[in-house]
């Protein structure tokens, strides 16, 4: 299990590297919570945090009855499918940078997880892809932002599509951002929905466990959505998904 401090995209020989410090931890179940190893000061840390991520986690699971409805499925269906979700807390710092042309705030990426919770501090660097074309995300005090995660367009048989997103650097701001993750526990099969297979809708992705797409993105160079793509089956590449 990922946790600590420090830079965890930063694992290819690209010259362009990643702008951008993090704290990483787990928010819940109980048992996979560190909390010795948190922050110490603010002394309201902890309880800040464990408060925000209830309501994050309320929300994920409204948000989960809704897409397993838009899929014509049991509103606690996908809820069911990965029982006691991990979630784990990342917040990134993005210092000033002098020359924000040779680096990434964030390289291109979508998120190896179900879905993800996104809060800014008002400050713009947050894009998404669509086609070719790069979008900004205009950033909204107080709004928050979900993405689709790798494993939710496993599930959906590509119905939902995981958001393709970077983070860019700034010249003369900062930036700061608290994302939440959603995730099943490590050993949850992470297939299609029975339900969505039919001789005009074929399987698209190999069915693989959580923990070891987990693994698989955090050790190879998961920029762009090439670990999804590496599970495509063979029949399904020519499909524009």
């Amino acid at each position: 299990m990922l946790e600590g401090y420090g830079r965890f995209f930063d694992i290819s020989d690209d010259t362009v590297l990643d702008w951008v410090d993090a704290l990483v931890h787990y928010i819940s179940p109980e048992w996979a919570k560190a909390v010795e190893h948190w922050p110490k000061t603010p002394s309201t840390y902890r309880e800040t945090y464990e408060k925000y991520g209830e309501e994050v986690m309320g929300l994920i699971e409204k948000l989960l009855g809704l897409l397993s409805e838009g899929l014509g499925l049991d509103p606690n269906y996908i809820r069911i499918l990965i029982m006691e979700p991990l979630i784990q807390l990342r917040i990134n710092y993005y210092p000033p940078c002098p020359q924000p042309d040779m680096v990434n705030g964030l390289k291109p990426h979508s998120d190896g997880d179900m879905l993800t919770v996104l809060l800014d501090d008002g400050v713009d660097g947050l894009q998404v892809r669509k086609d070719e074309d790069w979008f900004t995300v205009p950033s909204v005090p107080g709004a928050l932002i979900i993405n689709i995660g790798d494993l939710l367009q496993i599930i959906s048989n590509g119905k939902y599509k995981s958001a393709e997103h970077r983070a860019v650097a700034n010249t003369n701001q900062s930036r700061m951002s608290i994302v939440m993750f959603s995730s099943p526990q490590d050993d949850v099969l992470i297939g299609a929905v029975p339900e969505l297979i039919d001789e005009a809708h074929p399987r698209l992705y190999k069915a693989i466990k959580a923990g070891v797409y987990g693994t698989v993105y955090m050790s190879e160079d998961n920029r762009g959505k090439g670990p999804l793509d590496a599970l495509l089956l063979e029949h399904a590449k020519q499909v524009n998904v």
